[in-house]
């Protein structure tokens, strides 16, 4: 997730399927993100919705979209979301 700035990658990340089954398991329980963690997963969530629609349709739905709902709620400040997203955008260029 974008926290931070762009950085090299473990391999591990490249793997569709972990990507998923953290997906899986973060769906199942939301609640157990804080608020700058859940600030990070909807920047990358939105980044990858937006930007890669094929893959978020053949490998992520369902459980990606009800996150993304759930890391919506709450305050979220405009100007750090799109900083966040520029970050996972770059991120997600490089893998996806």
């Amino acid at each position: 997730m974008p926290i931070g700035p762009v950085r090299p990658m473990p391999a591990s990340i490249l793997d569709p399927g972990a990507v998923v089954t953290a997906l899986d398991v973060l769906a199942n329980d939301p609640d157990d993100l804080d608020f700058a963690e859940r600030e990070a997963l909807l920047a990358w969530l939105s980044a990858l919705h937006d930007h890669f629609p094929a893959l978020w349709k053949r490998a992520l739905q369902p459980a990606a979209g009800r996150l993304r709902r759930s890391a919506a709620r709450g305050a979220v400040d405009a100007s750090r979301h799109i900083k966040l997203r520029r970050i996972a955008l770059a991120t997600l260029v490089r893998i996806a």
